[in-house]
């Protein structure tokens, strides 16, 4: 059982100015990519009219992208 001060997260990293500037080249990649990505699934869910099972598909797709 988790107390009120516990997380099943890990507390998140503090970079320095330089491993900040380090890790932003990739950081900007990924981020494209990403969203990249998702404006071609949302393009898709926009053009389904109905809620049937591509347009659930579509939405899975979307929420694992986000989340990567």
């Amino acid at each position: 059982m988790l107390t009120p001060m516990q997380s099943e997260q890990p507390a998140p990293q503090i970079f320095t100015l330089e491993e900040a500037l380090r890790v932003f080249p990739q950081v900007k990649v990924l981020t494209e990519r990403a969203v990249s990505a998702t404006t071609v699934v949302e393009a898709q869910l926009l053009a389904l009219r109905d809620s049937g099972t591509r347009r659930s598909e579509l939405e899975t797709e979307y929420a694992d992208l986000v989340r990567q």
